[in-house]
C-alpha cells in the first residue's frame, strides 16, 4: 500500500520498492491503486484496501497466512487499519505486517509533530495537516478507522515497524509499538537515525533502504515459514 498521504502516489511511484520486496522475498507482489483524496475522501481508501484484500483471498483463492501487508506513511495506516477491521469481523489476519514510517494518527498528537519540524527534511506539519483535511471528510481526526493509533490491537498480525527518530512521525511509529507490546501482538520496532521518512520507498538510492528491505524480507519469511 503506496504512501503519498491519501492524495498522491500510486503503484508507479513505488514500484522500485514494491518489486525490490518481491524479488528478495521470491514471492509476488500486489500494490494496490486505491482512490485518492480530495476527490475520492474516506472510506474510498479503506475500502478499496478491504476489496484487495477479499480479492485476494476470495478470487485468487490464497489463504490469509500465506500473505503479508506493508505499506508506507499513508499506506502504512492503511495497512493497520486493514487489520483493525479484520480482527473486528473476526476473520483471519495475514501471517505479518510492515509499516515503514507509518501515518497512523490524523490528530497529530505524537510529540515528534512539532519537535521534529526543523529535522524533518521531506514533509512538514502543514503537509500532513492538508492529508487530513483532504481524507478525513465527515469523519473525526481520531476515529480510529483514519488514525488507527486509536483502536484495539488485541489479535494483530506481527508487525514490524520502522521510523526515523528525525521525522515528524516518528512518534506515531513509536506509540504503535508500545500499544502493539502492551496487547501482545509481536511487533518489532527499528527506529532509525536521521534518514528521510519512508525512505524504502527511494530504494535504490539509499544504501539504507536496502538494509531496510532486507529486515523486511527475513521478517517476512520467518512468519510465513512458521
Amino acid at each position: 500500500l503506496h504512501g503519498g498521504g491519501y492524495f498522491f502516489g500510486s503503484s508507479h511511484t513505488h514500484r522500485a520498492l514494491t518489486f525490490e520486496l518481491a524479488r528478495r522475498a521470491s514471492a509476488a507482489v500486489f500494490s494496490v491503486d486505491y482512490r485518492l483524496a480530495p476527490e475520492h475522501p474516506f472510506p474510498a481508501a479503506l475500502d478499496d484496501t478491504l476489496a484487495a484484500y477479499d480479492w485476494l483471498v476470495a478470487e485468487q483463492d490464497l489463504s490469509p497466512h500465506r500473505l503479508a501487508i506493508a505499506g508506507d506513511s499513508a499506506g502504512g495506516g492503511l495497512a493497520l487499519a486493514l487489520l483493525q477491521h479484520l480482527r473486528a469481523h473476526n476473520r483471519p489476519q495475514p501471517a505479518a505486517a510492515v509499516l515503514y514510517s507509518p501515518l497512523l494518527d490524523l490528530t497529530f498528537s505524537g510529540d515528534s509533530f512539532e519537535a521534529n519540524r526543523r529535522r524533518e527534511v521531506l514533509f512538514k506539519p502543514a503537509a500532513y495537516r492538508r492529508a487530513a483535511e483532504y481524507y478525513a471528510v465527515g469523519v473525526a481526526n481520531n476515529d480510529a478507522r483514519v488514525s488507527p493509533l486509536f483502536g484495539r490491537f488485541d489479535g494483530l498480525s506481527p508487525l514490524q515497524v520502522h521510523a526515523s527518530k528525525t521525522e515528524v512521525l516518528y512518534a506515531d511509529a513509536q506509540r504503535l509499538a508500545v500499544a502493539a507490546k502492551a496487547a501482545n501482538v509481536p511487533v518489532e520496532f527499528h527506529a532509525a537515525s536521521g534518514l528521510v521518512h519512508a525512505w524504502p520507498a527511494f530504494y535504490p538510492a539509499f544504501p539504507e533502504a536496502a538494509q531496510t528491505i532486507d529486515q523486511s524480507v527475513k521478517f517476512l519469511l520467518h512468519h510465513w515459514a512458521s
